[in-house]
């Protein structure tokens, strides 16, 4: 009686032709995902703003700041030049001394806009709530 022939160790599988389409799935959803919420934008807060009616009351002049963003990223509060820094320390020294004071904001023409967005964040971080816009010189 013949035996039976042993399989031979040595000899090896042949190996699958295809790749494996589910794990390629989940990788590609984990991927999706991951950039889904990686690319989610946050929305920026601002300063919120209640414009006038027309006719509205005249502010009297106690009680009001001006702070001018004049050309070149100069700063004024109330006549003097200050920097950045020393606006928003002054407008909280006011602030706490008056806390109705109204900032009155003037620019000028040749102002860029980006010197205005830091005094307004100025006056943001400073707590100031009532505040008014003017642009001069267009």
């Amino acid at each position: 009686m013949a035996r039976p022939r042993r399989p031979n160790r040595f000899v090896r599988a042949p190996e699958p032709t295809e790749i494996p389409g589910a794990s390629l799935l989940d990788v590609g959803f984990l991927l999706l995902i991951f950039l889904m919420v990686a690319t989610i934008s946050q929305v920026e807060q601002g300063i919120p703003l209640v414009l006038p009616r027309p006719g509205a009351s005249v502010v009297p002049a106690q009680g009001v700041v001006e702070v001018r963003a004049l050309g070149g990223g100069r700063i004024t509060m109330d006549g003097a030049t200050i920097t950045l820094a020393e606006l928003g320390l002054r407008l909280r020294q006011r602030l706490e001394e008056d806390p109705g004071l109204v900032v009155l904001v003037a620019t000028e023409a040749q102002a860029r806009y980006r010197h205005l967005v830091d005094v307004l964040d100025e006056l943001q971080k400073a707590h100031a709530t009532k505040i008014s816009l003017r642009t001069e010189g267009a």
